[in-house]
């Protein structure tokens, strides 16, 4: 409710609060906090919780989407996970069209994206090393405090703590990111 009300004086306590906690109720709304109280700086904050604790699937999942809504592709994370979920192979083509749509939105080249795409092994879960490599590639080149979070955060994780989900989430957020870099 106070970061709907965009109550600035509690924004800290929010946050220690959500990074304090391990009740999955209390870190699903804090999560939704920190997307409403819109820093980019939180991302951060949400994907160190979502590597140092291990909540059930649904949660994970629930804190995916909001990671990716704070990196402006919660929408498109979601259409995307949904089939992902039951048929990782079909959700090749969905993650194809979202980037096609960054594209037509944009103008931008994203065909690199679209190879790293076509290069994962979907029916499997991913050795994501080449997507991470990319995303730490690709977020280097641009200045962008989206790009910044990013690259820190990958160089910084044990990468034992990655999965599949999350790398992809991480993948779309830096499209969109580049996409809509000036």
């Amino acid at each position: 409710s106070l970061a709907r009300l965009k109550d600035e004086t509690s924004y800290n306590e929010i946050i220690k609060i959500f990074v304090n906690s391990n009740n999955p109720r209390i870190v699903l709304h804090g999560a939704w906090a920190l997307v409403e109280i819109n820093n980019i700086n939180n991302l951060n904050i949400l994907l160190t919780k979502i590597i140092t604790n291990h909540f059930p699937r649904q949660i994970t999942e629930e804190l995916l989407y909001y990671t990716a809504d704070l990196g402006n592709c919660g929408e498109e994370f979601y259409r995307f996970l949904k089939v992902f979920k039951i048929n990782k192979p079909n959700s090749k083509a969905i993650l194809e069209e979202i980037i096609d749509q960054f594209i037509i939105n944009s103008g931008k080249d994203l065909t690199e994206f679209q190879k790293v795409i076509d290069q994962i092994e979907w029916g499997k879960n991913c050795d994501c090393a080449d997507v991470t490599g990319f995303i730490l590639q690709k977020s280097s080149s641009i200045p962008t405090p989206v790009s910044e979070i990013l690259q820190d955060f990958l160089t910084n994780v044990n990468k034992e703590k990655l999965f599949t989900e999350l790398i992809l989430c991480l993948l779309l957020i830096m499209a969109k990111d580049f996409a809509t870099a000036r």
